[in-house]
């Protein structure tokens, strides 16, 4: 990897996509839904979630 390249986890820039699309949304039930998600996922320096758990409030947002 080059100097300056930062590198991010997988679940850190799911969790920011996830965030990005709270942002986005306008309908309660679904941002609902996505605090859900951004719950079970830990916030930024989380552990971000893993697993069925995870798997299940993403499902229920779609």
């Amino acid at each position: 990897m080059s100097a300056g390249m930062t590198r991010y986890r997988s679940g850190f820039m799911l969790w920011k996509v996830i965030q990005k699309a709270r942002e986005l949304t306008g309908e309660v039930r679904v941002r609902e839904r996505v605090d859900a998600v951004l719950h079970i996922m830990g916030g930024s320096g989380g552990t971000y979630g893993k697993g069925r758990p995870l798997v299940g409030a993403l499902e229920n947002v779609a």
